[in-house]
């Protein structure tokens, strides 16, 4: 326990005095001096002040004044006066202001006594006033509870069966007076009820054994020309005597109307009944929805599955379970993932996060399930209940609420059959593309063969022709008709032009520069033969090809530069042509482009498209050769034609 104590004392030595008096209690006391009434205002509020010592003669202060502001600052502190001599009259006075004792200072032994009796009576007095301002709210809380309540407060003397009743009390039994008859108060009752309270009565009073006995119970009050009212009833019962010979002698107790909580029961019970009725009638609309919901998920061909926020299965449907091989009891309540999709076709588990180190994806299901996002993969594997894995495609279709994810629905279908037609196509495929690169490669045998037999039997026999021509001409005399002269010449300019065909279909056959002098030298030798030919300048720009490409591919690309010249002559009236070839990483690119008029590609293949059928065979050519072929023109701004292999 510590003591704060303010004393207003001018005088210093008096100070000392006061405090090494109040010191000797041994207590934690702490001590302020002021000596003005301005450092009084300021210490007042500054510190919770347990009690003042105050001189009664302050320089600068007056007394009265400084009473009047200590009590009003500190209303319940207790104030002592530490003085020189007062008289009698004097000490009345101060008694009557406010002062609580008085220590003389010529007589300090006092002052600590009176100092500890004032702050224990100022502690107690101020409890007292505590408690008796509790006792006050809480009178005052219970009369406004019964108050809100509506409760009426009654007694009755068991002894005399007086009845003793509030205003509220009365007019709940519908009794004109405070006081009355037990059997008055019964006859307000409805007689069945009535008897039954008699008998709860009854059964509380005669219960002497308890040491506070007490009962409850709910009547009608039926009054002539009043509607019925009902009462709830609440008593605890008093006993006097000993052990052996108690007897109830006083019941106290409450009415409270409940007239309108009991209507409101009916009403609920009969709102309840008909709610009960509506939620039968709903739950059978549900089931039959559920029933009708769970036909149409059935119906499906596709497997579906439910599952909820945390990939666990919700629902399943006949097609699901057939395509997996799982009873719906192993999917539903299980988390979906970790049974049909926990790990990739590459044998990678599938997770919902990505991994960096290992340039694994995140998984698209988890990914979708988790961020309520759509997400479809067309082609992927799932696992069935036989270990066996079937390629699917599936699709997520997040179930969303207020933004936030509640699950998902997975779609999926067995594309078994689907992937076996795909290998067959591509077989197929491979198979054609494997007779077509034979038919090719046997049309360029069969073109080398006759270009073979042209140039090694024709040309022989036609140069045979020749010699024996001139041999011919050489022996004629000189005599010797002129129209016949004329006639030989003309036969050997024939034979030297038909001679000088042969030469240029064999080339365009198969040019045997590129058999034994490759790629390049048969381009550009090409394109030099076609500028002669057609007057249309051709620049060619090749690049090194150290690369061994093969002779198909050779073949190929050459008979594409002779197809798109063949095609530049007949159709695109160009001023230029410019053909470039070369190396692009590991690709063998082709370009050919004329300034020409150029034409509607959408016009390719149509009756109207001159250059469709030599356009499509170059593209045939390149793609049985394993590239691609890309063609770009306008109408007035040339033709552009690239093929990578």
């Amino acid at each position: 326990m510590s003591i704060s104590i303010l004393v207003v004392e001018d005088s210093d030595a008096d100070f000392l005095l006061i405090e090494r008096q109040l010191r000797k209690s041994g207590l934690p006391i702490r001590t302020m001096r002021v000596a003005s009434g301005e450092a009084l205002a300021v210490a007042l509020p500054a510190s919770s002040w347990d009690l003042v010592l105050t001189d009664f003669n302050v320089p600068g202060l007056d007394f009265y004044e400084g009473l009047r502001l200590i009590q009003e600052r500190l209303p319940d502190r207790p104030v002592i006066l530490v003085s020189g001599a007062l008289g009698e009259e004097r000490a009345v006075e101060l008694l009557k202001a406010g002062v609580w004792d008085f220590v003389l200072k010529d007589n300090l032994t006092r002052l600590l006594p009176a100092v500890m009796r004032a702050f224990n009576e100022a502690g107690e007095r101020r409890r007292r006033v505590a408690a008796e301002g509790a006792l006050r709210e809480s009178e005052a809380r219970h009369r406004i509870a019964l108050d809100a309540a509506e409760l009426g407060t009654w007694r009755h003397d068991i002894a005399t069966d007086r009845f003793d009743m509030d205003e509220r009390c009365q007019r709940h039994f519908g009794l004109g007076g405070p006081v009355a008859q037990l059997a008055d108060v019964m006859s307000c009752l409805d007689p069945a009820d009535a008897a039954r309270m008699r008998e709860v009565m009854r059964a509380a009073y005669a219960a002497a054994g308890a040491e506070n006995g007490g009962y409850a119970a709910e009547c009608r009050v039926v009054i002539a020309n009043a509607p019925e009212r009902w009462l709830s009833i609440r008593a605890r019962v008093h006993f006097e005597g000993g052990e052996d010979r108690r007897r109830a002698t006083l019941a106290v107790g409450t009415s409270l109307d409940i007239t309108a909580l009991r209507e409101a029961q009916r009403s609920l019970q009969t709102q309840q009944a008909r709610l009960e009725e509506q939620v039968l009638a709903r739950t059978a609309e549900l089931r039959q929805a559920e029933a009708r919901s769970r036909l149409i998920l059935d119906s499906s061909a596709d497997g579906l599955i439910g599952v909820d926020a945390g990939g666990r299965g919700t629902f399943v449907n006949r097609a699901a379970c057939h395509l997996l091989g799982y009873a719906a009891d192993e999917l539903v309540g299980h988390n979906v993932h970790r049974i049909v999709h926990h790990v990739r076709p590459d044998g990678a588990p599938c997770t919902d996060e990505s991994c960096d180190s290992c340039a694994l994806a995140a998984c698209p299901m988890l990914v979708a399930i988790r961020d309520g996002r759509d997400a479809r993969v067309d082609n992927d594997e799932f696992w069935c209940a036989d270990d066996r894995v079937i390629p699917v495609i599936y699709t997520v279709r997040p179930m969303i609420e207020d933004g936030r994810p509640l699950g998902a629905v997975i779609s999926f279908f067995d594309i078994s059959e689907r992937k076996r037609l795909e290998q067959e196509r591509i077989e197929q495929s491979r198979h054609a593309e494997l007779l077509s690169r034979k038919l090719v490669s046997v049309q360029e045998e069969e073109r080398r063969r006759l270009a073979a037999s042209l140039h090694d039997r024709t040309s022989p026999n036609l140069a045979a022709i020749k010699l024996n021509l001139s041999t011919i001409f050489d022996t004629l005399p000189l005599e010797s008709d002129v129209r016949l002269e004329m006639l030989l010449e003309d036969t050997r300019g024939l034979l030297d032009d038909t001679n000088a065909s042969i030469r240029e279909i064999s080339t365009d056959m198969r040019p045997t520069v590129l058999d034994y002098a490759g790629l390049k030298t048969a381009v550009e030798g090409y394109a030099h033969q076609f500028s002669r030919r057609t007057g249309i300048p051709v620049r060619v720009d090749i690049g090194p090809l150290d690369r061994s490409s093969s002779p198909e591919t050779e073949t190929v690309l050459f008979r594409i530069v002779q197809e798109a010249l063949t095609n530049c002559a007949k159709h695109a009236n160009a001023g230029q042509v410019e053909i470039v070839l070369g190396y692009d990483g590991p690709r063998l690119c082709l370009t050919i482009a004329d300034d020409g008029s150029g034409f509607d590609t959408e016009d390719l293949g149509s009756p109207a498209g001159a250059a469709g059928l030599g356009l499509l065979t170059m593209r045939e050519r390149a793609e049985f050769a394993g590239g691609h072929f890309r063609i770009d023109s306008q109408p007035g701004r040339g033709t552009r034609i690239d093929v990578e292999i």
